[in-house]
C-alpha cells in the first residue's frame, strides 16, 4: 500500500501544477459562467420550476408552472458512449474510503490524489471525470432546450438520476458546475422524484405510520426495482441502515426490454424478469404491504410488463396497492420540477449521502 510520504508528494505536485496553471492565460476552456441568483440561494425560487432526469439511456426535461401544470420540454436519447455509466452500478467502482464509506476509518489521505485530479481537470475547463462529462453533455442539451422554450437563461434547477452505487452527489454537483448552473438543488434519485410527481405522501403521516412504496423501472437497457418505507413528503427513505438501503433495491443491465430479442424464446426473458421482480417485491419490510406502486422508464408502459408487476404484487399480498402508471417516461423529470418548487432553496446533502 502506498505510504503517506508518497501521497504527500503527489499532493505537493498537484499544488504546484495548480499554481502554475492559474498563471497561464487562455489555458482554460471557455465555459458558461455561473449565473448569480437574484435572491438568496436558500429562498424558494420563483416559477417556472425546472426538473431534469438523467436516466440510464435518455434524458428528459420538464417545467412546472405556478398553476401546477407541466410542460414536457425535451426527450434526448443518450449517445452510445453513455453506456459507460453501467460501470457506476458495480460495487468495485465505489469509493471505499471516507467520507463515502464511514466504515473505512479516518484515513482520508487515500482520497486526496483523486480529489486533486478532479480539481486539476476542472481548472483546465474539463469535466471532473469521464462520467461527469457524459452527464454534462446530456444536461447541457436539456438545459438549452428549456432555455429556448422559456426565452431566457436559468440559474437553478433540480436533477434526478438512477440509483447507481458509484454515482455520488459529488458527481452531480460537478455536472452542475460544468454546465454553469448553481448547485443548490436537492438530493434525490428517480424513485423519490416519481413519488413527488404523483403527489404520493403529500403530508407527513402520524408518528410510526409508514407507507411501503414500490418503484419499478424498465428501459431499453435496464430493469430496476426498489422498496422503501416513507413517512413524509420529502420522499426520503426513513428506514434501516446503509446496508439495508442497498439491499432494498436492485438494478440489472441484462434485463432491459431490448434483451427480449436476444433470447431464442421471449418466454425466457419474461421468466427472468419475473424472478427479479419477485426478489425485489419480496424485500419489502416486515408487516407492511405495498401501499403505492409506481412504474417509470421508457419501456414501463409495455402492457406485458404492467401485467407482470400486478401479478407479482398480487401474489404476495391480498390488498391492492394504488398503482401510478401514467407517463412513465416523463414522471421523474416532472417530480424533479416539483422538488424545485418545494425545496429549491435547500443546499446539497453531504457527499456519499
Amino acid at each position: 500500500m502506498p505510504s503517506r510520504g508518497l501521497y504527500a508528494g503527489l499532493v505537493a505536485c498537484f499544488v504546484l501544477l495548480n499554481h502554475f496553471a492559474s498563471a497561464i492565460p487562455g489555458l482554460y476552456k471557455d465555459q458558461r459562467p455561473l449565473i448569480t441568483a437574484s435572491s438568496s440561494l436558500y429562498e424558494k425560487p420563483a416559477a417556472p420550476y425546472v426538473g431534469f432526469d438523467l436516466s440510464l439511456s435518455y434524458g428528459v426535461a420538464a417545467i412546472r408552472h405556478a398553476n401546477g401544470t407541466y410542460t414536457d420540454v425535451a426527450y434526448v436519447d443518450a449517445i452510445p458512449e453513455y453506456q459507460a455509466m453501467i460501470r457506476l452500478s458495480l460495487q468495485s467502482s465505489k469509493h471505499n474510503h471516507p467520507p463515502y464509506n464511514p466504515k473505512a476509518g479516518n484515513d482520508e489521505w487515500s482520497d486526496t490524489p483523486r480529489q486533486w485530479v478532479r480539481k486539476w481537470r476542472k481548472r483546465l475547463g474539463l469535466p471532473a471525470s469521464y462520467e461527469v462529462g457524459l452527464l454534462s453533455d446530456m444536461l447541457t442539451g436539456l438545459r438549452d432546450e428549456v432555455e429556448r422554450r422559456l426565452g431566457h437563461q436559468i440559474d437553478t434547477a433540480v436533477v434526478t438520476w438512477p440509483r447507481l452505487v458509484a454515482l455520488y452527489v459529488e458527481d452531480i454537483k460537478d455536472v452542475f458546475e460544468h454546465v454553469g448552473l448553481n448547485s443548490i438543488t436537492v438530493f434525490e434519485h428517480e424513485w423519490g422524484a416519481a413519488m413527488a410527481a404523483h403527489e404520493v405522501l403529500t403530508q407527513r403521516l402520524r408518528p410510526g405510520d409508514l407507507r411501503e412504496v414500490l418503484v419499478t423501472m424498465l428501459t431499453r437497457s435496464a430493469f430496476y426495482v426498489s422498496n422503501d418505507l416513507c413517512d413524509q413528503p420529502s420522499y426520503r427513505r426513513m428506514w434501516g441502515s446503509d446496508d439495508e438501503y442497498e439491499y432494498n433495491w436492485t438494478i440489472d443491465f441484462n434485463l432491459g426490454l431490448d434483451a427480449l430479442h436476444d433470447n431464442p424464446d421471449e418466454a425466457y426473458y419474461w421468466e427472468e424478469l419475473r424472478k427479479r421482480l419477485i426478489e425485489g417485491v419480496g424485500r419489502r419490510h416486515t408487516k407492511h404491504d405495498i401501499y403505492y406502486a409506481i412504474l417509470i422508464g421508457e419501456s414501463a408502459g409495455d402492457e406485458r410488463f404492467v401485467a407482470l408487476v400486478k401479478e407479482v404484487v398480487g401474489g404476495v399480498q391480498e390488498w391492492t396497492p394504488s398503482y401510478h402508471l401514467s407517463d412513465p417516461i416523463l414522471t421523474p423529470a416532472r417530480g424533479a420540477a416539483r422538488f424545485h418548487e418545494l425545496y429549491g432553496g435547500e443546499h446539497w446533502a453531504e457527499p456519499g449521502a
